[in-house]
């Protein structure tokens, strides 16, 4: 049917209606003949289970009805417009669900990225620079498909920054199986590649460990308890701050080795070597100092959740 997904058969929602009589049936063969993509979405979204319970609560033939009425087609409803839609339905359908943890208001979130890139940007804006951007409590996916608009918003119009949207590369990581469901499915919808958004507690369990981006973006689900991922945060701090001890040290010791090996080898009067050496130590005290205040106050610290 032309676009990165597909249905084995092809058929619309109001052909599905138009066979009222074996709607029932012929709507769960639609949604099973979906490609795999998809498939895994609507397990995750237990899309199957809310349409059986429709049909034995005799309500699927209006709710599919309502739906074949309205045209969602590319060239009647942008992908911006789609994205209004499908969060809008979604945060009226989970407006009792936990604070922040699915929509982010597009006027904040354009706020956002005017701030992100008010300044230091030159380097990022550099014609045919590909762009990785990333969100690590992405929910439904807002802040990161908002985020390309605006980069990809025409610069003469004053709408954006008139990148190529072939440049941008969006990546992010969902706890809620749910909400992970739907940026996937979102994804989907305008053109981007789902394989980029991974399921998992991004404080536990890094989905994009060693990769690097060049833009992050997020909204933290504000109110949600993290007790139970304390401990691991805390331990990852202790051990990036011992790491980075390390790296001090070790680059510190070999300065010092090289300017032993430059006094032996050159007429220098011996004071000025000795003198360069405490300036290499002054200058890397300071930061192992700092380190290793920061480790015993980690080690020693309580804080409260």
């Amino acid at each position: 049917c032309g676009v990165p997904f597909y249905n084995a058969k092809c058929v619309t929602l109001e052909d599905l209606v138009g066979d009222s009589d074996n709607l029932d049936a012929n709507f769960l063969e639609f949604i099973g003949a979906y490609s795999p993509s998809v498939q895994k979405i609507l397990k995750d979204l237990k899309f199957r289970e809310e349409v059986e319970f429709m049909i034995k609560k005799h309500i699927l033939f209006e709710v599919v009805k309502a739906f074949s009425e309205v045209d969602f087609h590319p060239d009647t409803t942008s992908p911006i417009a789609m994205g209004y839609i499908f969060e809008e339905i979604i945060r009226t359908y989970k407006a009792n669900a936990e604070a922040g943890d699915h929509y982010t208001p597009r006027e904040v979130i354009k706020l956002c990225v005017e701030l992100m890139m008010s300044d230091n940007t030159d380097t990022l804006l550099k014609g045919g620079r590909i762009l990785r951007v990333y969100d690590g409590c992405c929910g439904t996916g807002g802040m990161l498909t908002t985020l390309k608009s605006v980069l990809t918003g025409d610069k003469e119009k004053g709408e954006g920054f008139g990148l190529s949207p072939d440049n941008i590369k969006l990546y992010g990581q969902e706890i809620n199986p749910e909400a992970y469901a739907i940026c996937c499915a979102e994804m989907l919808m305008l053109g981007e590649n789902p394989t980029n958004i991974r399921e998992g507690n991004t404080l536990t369990e890094d989905k994009f460990s060693g990769e690097k981006f060049d833009l992050l973006i997020t909204n933290p689900p504000f109110g949600v308890e993290w007790k139970t991922d304390k401990p691991f945060v805390e331990k990852e701090m202790l051990d990036t701050l011992a790491e980075q001890q390390e790296r001090y040290m070790d680059l510190a010791e070999t300065l010092i080795s090289l300017d032993k090996q430059m006094a032996e080898t050159t007429a220098t009067p011996a004071a000025k070597p000795v003198a360069r050496m405490a300036a290499v130590r002054s200058a890397f005290s300071p930061p192992m100092a700092t380190m290793g205040r920061e480790l015993n106050f980690a080690s020693s610290a309580q804080p409260s959740i």
